[in-house]
This record gives C-alpha cells, sequence and structure tokens, in this order.
C-alpha cells in the first residue's frame, strides 16, 4: 500500500521561500504531502535498540537489517527525527524501534 495514499497536501507559499520560487518560475508557491508525525499514542509500549551510527549506514540499509525489508527505512527516520542521514554525524546512537509495522499503521 502506497504510504502516501491518505496523507493531506498543503501549499507552500512562505515568505522565506518567495524567492526561490520566483527564480524557477513557481509564483503561486508548490503544493507538496504534509510532513507526517507520530502521536505519541502510537509510540506508547514501543520497545527499541540502541544502534550506533556509523560509516555505511543509511536508514534503508538498516530498514532491511533489522526488519529483512527496506520499507520501514522512513520509521527509523522519524522514530529518531531525524529528515536525512546527512543530519547525522558518525557516533551517533539512534534507536531502531522493534514494531514498524505497529508504528507505520498507526501514523
Amino acid at each position: 500500500m502506497p504510504r502516501y495514499r491518505n496523507m493531506r497536501k498543503i501549499k507552500n507559499n512562505d515568505d522565506l521561500y518567495k524567492n526561490t520560487f520566483e527564480d524557477r518560475g513557481v509564483p503561486k508557491g508548490i503544493t507538496h504531502y504534509r510532513t507526517r508525525t507520530f502521536s505519541t499514542d502510537v509510540l506508547k509500549g514501543v520497545s527499541s535498540r540502541k544502534h550506533i551510527w556509523s560509516m555505511g549506514d543509511r536508514f534503508f540499509k538498516l530498514s532491511y537489517h533489522y526488519y529483512g525489508t527496506y520499507d520501514y527505512w522512513w520509521v527509523i527516520a522519524m522514530y529518531n527525527n531525524t529528515p536525512t542521514e546527512a543530519h547525522l554525524e558518525y557516533g551517533t546512537t539512534i534507536e531502531i524501534p522493534d514494531s514498524p509495522g505497529a508504528i507505520a499503521g498507526g501514523v
């Protein structure tokens, strides 16, 4: 099931991006999907294990390593409040949730 199926779209016409939009010929902003967030109810009772971020780590690789599928990379990223791998430094400890399907279904 596509994870964007039931997501709301928002119009981004924030003044912060005004010059960028004008430079690219997008006078009225762009429409994109709203960023998902976890509700506290979804995270209740979810256990996790620690993983030390090291060279070569990527969210999709960790998803495959811990869950046997690449599909839950975004759960790991969101669980750690980390939008991209570039936001992590080597040696940083992240949490790998033990129940990605339960979290993904509750978001």
